[in-house]
């Protein structure tokens, strides 16, 4: 499967400050991946908008940034409703990244979910 990739790196567990990435054409069936969720098909012609949404979230810990970033995408009605609440349900974040973040809070997203820490 190929894809556009959104996601957040570095981090305390890297020791450098989070970022965001957009990579198009992506292979998304890694070893790397644990787990893929198909939340939803985005027509081509949308694809600033998911990069534009993508980019106003802050980087932060990858699920956070991927829940927070669908948030932007189902506001624009490029994605189901209540998808947001069902990823939000499924963060797991270590001790040290719920540490990072108290440290470091970010702005919750309009849409209502609850992440960790």
């Amino acid at each position: 499967m190929v894809g556009t990739w959104t996601h957040s790196t570095g981090g305390p567990t890297q020791n450098t400050p989070y970022a965001c990435k957009i990579q198009a054409n992506k292979r998304v069936n890694s070893h790397g991946i644990e787990s893929t969720e198909l939340l939803g098909t985005i027509s081509p012609k949308d694809i600033n908008n998911v990069h534009a949404a993508a980019k106003r979230v802050p980087p932060q810990q990858c699920q956070i940034y991927v829940v927070t970033s669908t948030s932007e995408l189902e506001k624009k009605a490029l994605l189901p409703h209540s998808v947001t609440s069902r990823l939000g349900q499924k963060i797991r974040m270590s001790e040290t990244a719920q540490g990072y973040r108290r440290q470091n809070p970010v702005a919750k997203p309009d849409i209502e979910w609850y992440p960790p820490g």
